[in-house]
């Protein structure tokens, strides 16, 4: 399987098709989840990149407060791809990072589907 194919597994997939556990990993993660249908492939999270992470666009919701973390796709337990995501509003919304363009942030339609996924995995509370 190539990366292009464990992206393409990793997207069609729901919050129920995952086991999810809380335990501090070794990597500075705090969640992993493992996929029901291939336990070869998990993903990583939690470990905070930047505390008190400050951009224009935060200040759009409620709470300004935000920490950016990365998100690591796994396959046999070794990191394939990392992915940085803005935990936002004080937790309630876990979005991928946006990227500037023409005066606003965007967050590519391909991304969607993980971000999705991730916000499922990682309900706000």
């Amino acid at each position: 399987m190539n990366l292009q194919e464990l992206w393409a597994k990793v997207g069609n997939t729901s919050s129920d098709d995952w086991n999810k556990m809380e335990f501090a990993l070794g990597s500075g993660h705090h969640s992993l989840a493992v996929f029901l249908d291939d336990v070869d492939v998990s993903i990583a999270y939690g470990r905070v990149v930047v505390e008190d992470f400050s951009e224009p666009w935060v200040t759009n919701f409620a709470s300004p407060s935000a920490n950016s973390i990365v998100v690591d796709l796994r396959y046999r337990g070794q990191v394939v791809d990392s992915t940085v995501f803005v935990s936002v509003d004080d937790g309630r919304y876990l979005l991928p990072m946006p990227k500037p363009e023409g005066g606003a942030f965007f967050v590519s339609n391909s991304q969607l589907p993980f971000a999705a996924l991730m916000f499922d995995l990682n309900p706000p509370g």
